[in-house]
C-alpha cells in the first residue's frame, strides 16, 4: 500500500470565534473544542509571546485542524496554511506533534515552522 504524500500534520489553533462562527479551512478538517483552560499551559512551549497568553485564556474555543502538507512538493502551502489561519483571526498555532507555538500572524510570516517540520525523521525531502 502506498504511503499518503505529504505529511500528516495537526495544529491547535484558539480564536476568538465561538463554535457557530468558527472558521473552515480550505484542504483540512476542523473541530471545534472549548477552551477548558488549558489552552495556555498549552501554548507556553515554542515561540508564542508570554505577554499574549491572557488573549488565549479569553478566547471561547480552538479548532484542531487535520490534513497533510508536503513541504518538499510545495514549500510554500505551510506558509499558505498560516495566512488563511491568521486571516481567520486565529490567536496562536500549536503543532501538536512537536507541542511549539506561535502568534498565527508569525506561523504566516516565518519559514521556522518549515524547518521545524523538515527535522522530523520521517519526513524526507
Amino acid at each position: 500500500m502506498a504511503r499518503p504524500a505529504g505529511y500528516a500534520l495537526t495544529l491547535l489553533v484558539p480564536g476568538p470565534w465561538p463554535r457557530e462562527q468558527a472558521p473552515s479551512i480550505a484542504g483540512f478538517t476542523a473541530e471545534w473544542i472549548p477552551n477548558d483552560g488549558r489552552f495556555v499551559g498549552a501554548l507556553r512551549f515554542g515561540a508564542f509571546p508570554a505577554e499574549r497568553l491572557s488573549e488565549i485564556a479569553a478566547c471561547p474555543g480552538a479548532l484542531l485542524v487535520e490534513g497533510r502538507v508536503d513541504p518538499c512538493e510545495n514549500p510554500a502551502s505551510l506558509a499558505e496554511l498560516g495566512r488563511a489561519l491568521s486571516e481567520a483571526g486565529a490567536l496562536a498555532v500549536r503543532v501538536e506533534q512537536s507541542k511549539a507555538a506561535w502568534a498565527a500572524s508569525d506561523w504566516a510570516r516565518s519559514e521556522e515552522h518549515t524547518s521545524e517540520l523538515q527535522s522530523h525523521s520521517d519526513l524526507v525531502c
